[in-house]
């Protein structure tokens, strides 16, 4: 299971596509279908001609487990459909890193230390390979995590200090992010190297500027009140703004799919409810899956390379 078939047709489809499906997301919000799955197609069916029975089985399994793992974030909320089935196409077209990018890739030094337990226990040998090729995957989604909660920090940043409204910290988020850029601060001298801990310490200033600042970018920059109308699929309804009883009356989901909206244009209609309140100005997932691609080709395994970082 070293070698793909059909490599430089994965790479490829896997580029192109997650490059069209980052620029329409950018533009637009949404990835079109026609992307989505031609790639999820082509990655099915190159993995399905390799006749290679343990690739098959990797890459279904690893596949059904993105999407199931997708699926919750998406009914919370947190991920789109369309970035969910972006994740899953990325991994049907490649399991593991394309041989064509070895070059590139920075040497696995902690799993070649524990493949000498290998002979005390030749099960393992699966276990650490499975785990070795899955590193990929998880290069992908770490890096475009981290690369799209750095840049959203700085864009709602920017939108708080365009709007010219008087900053409203909430004071438990405050104590709770000085709490972690503490701890963050000893942690990065200590674990990581200079770069590393650079790193590390731009995720915790981050996160720190979302706690502190969480409630008023929610009601003032990130959620929009907006009629039936003007509702789109997937749109992410902010349920603690509306009453409590009549969410609960309809059991109205976070999510907005043709039978929530259903539910909400018979609460429009029963209850006198114009407007409602929607999470309009979300981070684009996208673009950001992207970079996490070219990341994950470029550079290998992201977890050997912070361990080599922090060597250094």
């Amino acid at each position: 299971m070293e070698l793909l078939n059909f490599e430089v047709v994965r790479v490829l489809v896997a580029l192109v596509g997650t490059g069209l499906a980052a620029y329409q997301d950018y533009k637009t919000s949404f990835i079109d279908d026609k992307i989505l799955f031609s790639m999820l197609g082509i990655g099915a069916v190159l993995t399905l001609l390799s006749l290679d029975q343990t690739l098959i089985l990797y890459t279904f399994a690893v596949a059904a487990f993105v999407f199931l793992f997708g699926y919750l974030l998406y009914r919370q909320g947190q991920l789109g459909m369309g970035d969910v089935l972006l994740f899953v196409a990325l991994q049907l077209l490649l399991p593991f890193h394309p041989a064509l990018f070895s070059d590139y890739v920075t040497s696995a030094f902690p799993l070649q230390a524990l493949g000498a337990l290998a002979a005390l226990n030749p099960s393992f040998v699966v276990t650490l390979n499975a785990l070795k090729h899955a590193l990929f995957f998880l290069t992908i989604f770490v890096v475009s995590s981290y690369a799209a909660t750095i840049a959203s920090s700085a864009y709602y940043a920017k939108l708080l200090f365009e709007s010219g409204k008087p900053l409203k910290p909430g004071w438990v988020g405050l104590a709770v992010a000085l709490l972690l850029l503490v701890l963050g601060y000893f942690l990065s001298g200590i674990i990581f190297s200079s770069w590393a801990g650079l790193l590390f310490l731009l995720l915790l200033l981050s996160t720190a500027f979302f706690l502190t600042f969480r409630d008023q970018l929610l009601q003032e920059i990130v959620m929009k009140r907006i009629t039936l109308k003007e509702l789109e699929d997937e749109d992410i309804l902010a349920l603690e703004m509306m009453p409590k009883d009549l969410v609960k009356k309809y059991k109205i989901g976070k999510v907005l799919t043709k039978s929530e909206v259903k539910k909400l244009k018979g609460l429009a209609r029963k209850e006198g409810m114009k407007t409602f309140p929607v999470y309009k100005v979300l981070p684009r997932f996208g673009p950001y899956i992207f970079v996490g691609l070219l990341f994950a080709l470029f550079f290998g395994d992201l977890f050997s390379l912070l361990f080599l970082l922090a060597g250094k």
